[in-house]
């Protein structure tokens, strides 16, 4: 009985595409998504680069429009130290995170609300991202990350002023 279920387990890993997934692997690209967004809110910009693969292409196109970018860790870092300490306190909560592993590659999803505080004022938006990674010297690195904006609440025009407090800072 045991073996027929032992059997039975492995097809349907196979079937799904996720026979190389171990939950440890799983937790271990769970807590590299979640790495991000703490180490994001946290202002941890060298920590954070080390999240990421050589090259990850961004793709914000829901909230902004536009085109996707790629980006180094470095480039990334600078472009969000260019914003994100120009607001009071961010926060970047993730839940449902679901995460498909095929050998050195994976692919996630996890929804997000993230609320961005300035002054007296809140912007606020939700949505999902979808994230591709890598495996790179044991670690999980994000080699794509995608946003999906659902709904958005409060005063887009922060983040405008929040590049512009950093700016200021800079002179």
């Amino acid at each position: 009985m045991l073996r027929n279920l032992s059997l039975v387990i492995g097809a349907v890993l196979m079937v799904s595409g996720n026979a190389a997934a171990t939950p440890a692997e799983e937790a271990k690209i769970a807590a590299a998504i979640s790495a991000v967004a703490i180490y994001a809110d946290n202002r941890e910009f060298a920590a954070l680069e080390d999240f990421f693969a050589s090259e990850t292409l961004i793709d914000y196109t829901s909230l902004w429009g536009g085109e996707a970018q790629r980006f180094t860790p470095q480039a990334l870092m600078a472009a969000w130290s260019g914003l994100l300490p120009g607001f009071d306190a961010t926060r970047h909560q993730l839940s449902d995170i679901r995460v498909e592993q095929n050998g050195e590659h994976a692919n996630a999803t996890a929804r997000v609300t993230a609320a961005h505080w300035l002054e007296d004022a809140t912007w606020t938006i939700s949505g999902f991202y979808d994230y591709a990674l890598v495996r790179s010297d044991s670690q999980w690195r994000v080699s794509a990350l995608t946003f999906h904006l659902t709904d958005e609440s409060g005063d887009r025009g922060l983040v405008r002023k929040a590049a512009e407090k950093v700016s200021a800072k800079a002179e």
